[in-house]
């Protein structure tokens, strides 16, 4: 195995770090194998799984809800890494391993840039996931007539031209030293505007379930006395309560949609932090081993991410597990015995606040009436 080259010039790359040995069985040797092996594996599951997510969302008509174009977008990212930047990665490691110094260089390149721009889409995407459930929750009957599929689409594009000019730009700087101190204060406007978001989301919700609480026990206890004055069964009066309980059905599910979208960016905070901690570490102290080490462990950390993202669609999701179930019965041999998923959510009828639906709009019997 030769040693990089420590005077190569790698495009805007500085290259402190190349000169890092990685001969014999060292820390970044052992590192290089295992990030490569991990990176190798990881981009073939995300490249299939967020393919069939983003497929099953685009294809079908009745997914194209606000929410699920924002998990679209998410998956599209997902899918860019599991395609491109993972095997650019191994491609890159592998030549920086061998000493093929030049193939190791175009490599790192598109690793390094379509690994950006896929990383800013997420975090994005993430803030607006936030951002969307909160106005679903907010603008009551308003929330179709603002928060539509035409206006998110216009975001998402938003979304992928701005990441896209920003690491344009840094050929412009010619240096990567200091990158960290644009996309770390991105990372904490996000994450205080997410944070805010479902707090607020929350807070609504508890107090919300406070007053559902307090009015089912007021009217059970006039129907009581209803009941014992006009003659009506308890049999009535408990189908009477039952309605009165459905009413909380939207905020139930709009509920599980919040808490779902709450996993999804903890996920990607947890994924993405350690990577944010090792460039900052970069800056303040140096290129150093134990700094380049942790910097390959926590970039192979972020892109896992992509591949834990469709498990937990699939778990939390419910029109897209049957949507994937039903793509696997149709073009996966093996999985044509999948039991049918029922639709838990047919009975919400128009007052539906689910993640999942396309006529998520808000009904007088959901959030009408509650600020």
């Amino acid at each position: 195995m030769a040693q990089g080259n420590v005077t190569h010039r790698c495009f805007f790359f500085e290259p402190s770090g190349d000169g890092l040995s990685i001969v014999g069985f060292g820390p970044m040797y052992i590192t290089t194998i295992v990030t490569c092996v991990v990176n190798s594996l990881f981009a073939v599951t995300a490249t299939l799984t967020n393919a069939v997510i983003l497929g099953i969302i685009v294809k079908d008509e009745t997914l194209h809800s606000p929410a699920n174009l924002l998990i679209a977008c998410l998956a599209a990212s997902d899918l860019v890494i599991g395609s491109v930047t993972q095997p650019c990665y191994v491609a890159y490691k592998t030549g920086e391993l061998l000493g093929v110094t030049r193939v190791s260089c175009v490599f790192r390149m598109i690793h390094w840039v379509f690994g950006w721009i896929c990383t800013g889409v997420s975090m994005l995407t993430i803030t607006a996931i936030a951002v969307e459930r909160f106005l679903a929750l907010h603008l009551h009957l308003r929330y179709p007539v603002i928060v539509t599929t035409s206006r998110i689409l216009k975001v998402i594009a938003t979304f992928w031209i701005a990441c896209i000019a920003i690491i344009s730009s840094l050929f412009a700087l010619n240096s990567d030293r200091y990158w960290t101190f644009l996309p770390a204060p991105i990372l904490l406007i996000n994450i205080i505007v997410t944070i805010v978001a479902y707090w607020e989301i929350f807070r609504v919700l508890q107090r919300h379930r406070n007053q559902i609480r307090d009015q089912m026990a007021l009217q059970v206890f006039s129907e009581d006395n209803a009941s014992n004055a006009s003659g009506v069964t308890c049999k009535e009066s408990s189908s009477i309560t039952s309605r009165g309980s459905a009413k909380g059905l939207n905020f139930k599910h709009y509920r599980k949609s919040a808490v779902t979208a709450v996993y999804v960016s903890l996920l990607l905070l947890l994924c993405y932090v350690p990577f944010f901690c090792a460039m900052i570490t970069r800056v303040v102290v140096g290129y150093d081993t134990r700094v380049k080490v942790a910097y390959e462990c926590a970039a192979t950390l972020v892109y896992m991410n992509s591949t834990i993202n469709p498990a937990l669609y699939w778990r939390r999701i419910p029109d897209i597990r049957r949507a994937v179930r039903k793509f696997l019965r149709r073009f996966c041999c093996c999985c044509r015995d999948l039991p049918v998923e029922t639709d838990t959510l047919s009975h919400m009828g128009s007052g539906n606040v689910s993640f999942i639906r396309k006529e998520s709009h808000i009904s007088g019997t959901g959030l009408h009436g509650i600020t």
